[in-house]
């Protein structure tokens, strides 16, 4: 897998949804910033560290409709000593995706595919460009991002994820 490509495909989806963003840098697309109050969750992710710290950080859902199709967006702040976030994409029924990165330079990103109850595989380069090409052809449209209420299920498919991904690291 080329890890500096996985990396830049990342960064790219993360700046075009407003993460890791701000005015000041550069955006891509017509895509808004999900992650800003209007799409901010009263519930929060709550995580302990290895150092035992315990987190409660914020979390952002926002839907749109594209055509006949609905794309759901449920994005995480799992920041701890780095800015770091999660975000799983769901578009209809099909298989949702995951992906995270931090700010730290070392930080090759990662992008999964849900396979299963709370099977996750690791993206190859093909779909990491697909989902890639998704998110440009959503930055190339208008469409109206609205507050997502009904997450209960993305916020599941987070948690598997994010034990996947920290059992996999271990």
């Amino acid at each position: 897998m080329n890890l500096p490509l996985q990396k830049e495909i990342v960064s790219h989806i993360f700046r075009s949804l407003g993460i890791f963003s701000s005015d000041a840098m550069f955006r891509t697309g017509l895509i808004e910033s999900l992650v800003q109050d209007k799409f901010l969750l009263a519930k929060k992710l709550a995580f302990e560290t290895d150092d035992n710290t315990k987190h409660q950080n914020s979390m952002w859902s926002s839907s749109a409709k594209v055509g006949n199709s609905v794309i759901k967006v449920l994005i995480a702040d799992i920041s701890d000593d780095n800015k770091e976030f999660a975000v799983l994409i769901q578009m209809d029924n099909f298989a949702p995706h995951a992906l995270k990165i931090s700010d730290d330079e070392g930080d090759f990103g990662m992008i999964s595919i849900n396979i299963g109850e709370d099977q996750w595989v690791d993206a190859g380069t093909i779909v990491q460009a697909k989902l890639l090409s998704g998110i440009e052809s959503l930055a190339e449209i208008v469409v109206e991002w609205k507050r997502n209420d009904e997450y209960s299920n993305l916020y599941k498919k987070m948690v598997m994820f994010l034990n996947f991904q920290e059992d996999n690291n271990q």
